[in-house]
């Protein structure tokens, strides 16, 4: 079954953007890197990592020094869970990453974009169409969330006011075969039952 993996981000502590924890990212970046071979044999889809906030000139420096592949960046909401300002949020800021770093891949976080959207008082799925048009992705996530909130929530698909049909039908005319990730809560004594009543929603959904 394919996997991905979520390196740590700016709740475990790391901010590659931010002067002030460098010495944890830079100690992440060390561990990451004496251990590249046996990450490298796990093979995963993709190694996702958020551009976090701060300056965005220092986040890039950070990211470069990993040795791991492939490495994929993930667009992130303007506003952060404690109202700091993201990097990496609209198309501009994420092609300096990838103007950068030419091996980069991209995880599009059909959420975070929708989050971008509301902040910046723009349509949402022209958004979500704009994003596909600027770079394939190597994976999907999805989420629900409220249309009048601004920061990320990550709510089963049920509980989201997304139109949901008009995401599918732009994520099936997209003329790529992309795995989806399911970024919805999950009860842990149903154990995968969230899971799969999120999928079987996604699954049933017309578009």
């Amino acid at each position: 079954m394919p996997y991905a993996i979520h390196l740590p981000n700016s709740n475990n502590g790391i901010e590659f953007g931010d002067y002030k924890r460098n010495d944890e990212s830079k100690e992440f970046i060390n561990r990451i890197n004496r251990y590249k071979n046996e990450l490298n044999s796990l093979k995963p889809i993709c190694y996702i990592i958020h551009p976090e906030s701060g300056d965005i000139e220092f986040s890039i420096m950070n990211i470069e020094k990993l040795k791991i592949r492939p490495l994929a960046l993930e667009n992130m909401p303007k506003i952060g869970i404690h109202g700091e300002k993201l990097l990496g949020y609209d198309l501009n800021s994420l092609n300096l990453f990838f103007n950068r770093i030419n091996y980069l891949e991209f995880c599009f976080d059909i959420n975070h974009a929708i989050k971008a959207a509301i902040s910046m008082k723009k349509d949402y799925l022209s958004f979500i169409k704009e994003f596909l048009e600027f770079k394939k992705p190597i994976l999907f996530h999805i989420s629900g969330g409220s249309l009048s909130i601004e920061i990320d929530e990550h709510l089963s698909l049920e509980e989201g006011q997304y139109n949901l049909s008009e995401i599918k039908k732009i994520l099936f005319n997209y003329d790529c075969n992309i795995n989806l990730t399911f970024e919805t809560p999950r009860n842990y004594e149903r154990k995968i039952n969230d899971d799969l009543e999120n999928m079987e929603i996604f699954q049933k959904t017309d578009y």
